[in-house]
């Protein structure tokens, strides 16, 4: 399923649904980041700046920055490159992250790898 920032404009009302609509669209965000195409990857990292916005809610803004400190772990440094941007836009909600320890951990393993 692609989506597209005018997505976001259609947002229920508020509540719990809008907690689960906002859930929903990091999950299809994350499944576009994990697709073989790099286009794809890259216009889905650049709608999680857009989500954190609409719903800055402390779980969904560690989902967020967990899942991508696990692409930056695994990803290639193009995309590493592309979610350190996302960081970039989106640090002032790095605040609300409640589990720094774990993000810290997935994304120092590469920094401190000797890899290229």
């Amino acid at each position: 399923m692609s989506m597209s920032l005018s997505n976001f404009a259609i947002q229920p009302a508020e509540g719990g649904a809008s907690s689960d609509w906002a859930f929903k669209q990091l999950f299809s965000l994350e499944s576009e980041c994990r697709s073989s195409q790099t286009g794809q990857q890259v216009r889905a990292l650049g709608q999680f700046p857009k989500l954190l916005d609409t719903f800055p809610f402390p779980t969904l803004v560690t989902s967020a920055f967990l899942k991508l400190g696990d692409l930056f772990r695994g990803g290639t440094n193009a995309l590493r490159y592309h979610i350190v941007q996302v960081f970039e836009r989106a640090h002032h909600h790095l605040p609300r992250v409640t589990h720094t320890d774990e993000l810290l951990k997935r994304i120092l393993t590469v920094l401190y790898s000797n890899d290229p």
